[in-house]
């Protein structure tokens, strides 16, 4: 509880999620595929915080979402969420990548999500980009997983944990 007063409860007061428009949007015709900038932010931290994690938005250290999944346990700190509008090309990836792998420097977590706005198949442009299954996730093995946004609010809670748990493992044991 004293780490939750401590490092979740102050980010916790800075949340301003309007939680009936992100839903309302996760359920529309045209979904999360046609949201941007901040609704999309907002979206995803919805989606995080319904599957149980502490979320805090537009932090002081001007990072998109940070948030706690308690079920992870404390090992591997926060979970660093960089949110971009759409995927266009590799090497804007590798930068996005690199602006994320530095907010988790900074942070200290060993954890990271990059979420892409937009059709729901970066994991496909990837592949096709890379040639390779192996960079599905990006550097998954450096603790960083890809995703698309529509792809993130469509996974039940437990397919949402049970990705953040295998990324979890891979960083904290080295499995896949």
């Amino acid at each position: 509880m004293q780490a939750f007063v401590k490092n979740v409860q102050p980010a916790a007061v800075q949340i301003a999620i309007d939680w009936d428009q992100a839903n309302q949007v996760a359920r529309s015709p045209l979904g999360v595929a046609a949201i941007r900038g901040d609704r999309l932010t907002k979206t995803v931290a919805a989606r995080l915080a319904s599957a149980g994690g502490y979320v805090a938005t537009n932090t002081a250290d001007e990072l998109d979402i940070v948030a706690e999944f308690p079920i992870l346990g404390t090992s591997v700190g926060r979970l660093v969420v960089e949110v971009k509008a759409r995927y266009s090309n590799r090497a804007i990836h590798r930068r996005a990548e690199t602006q994320l792998r530095q907010a988790m420097r900074k942070t200290g977590s060993l954890l990271g999500l990059l979420v892409y706005g937009g059709p729901s198949d970066v994991r496909t442009k990837l592949m096709d980009d890379t040639r390779s299954q192996d960079s599905l996730f990006g550097e998954f093995d450096d603790g960083i997983l890809v995703v698309s946004a529509e792809e993130l609010v469509s996974w039940s809670d437990r397919q949402l944990i049970g990705e953040l748990t295998r990324l979890r493992n891979a960083v904290v044991h080295g499995q896949r």
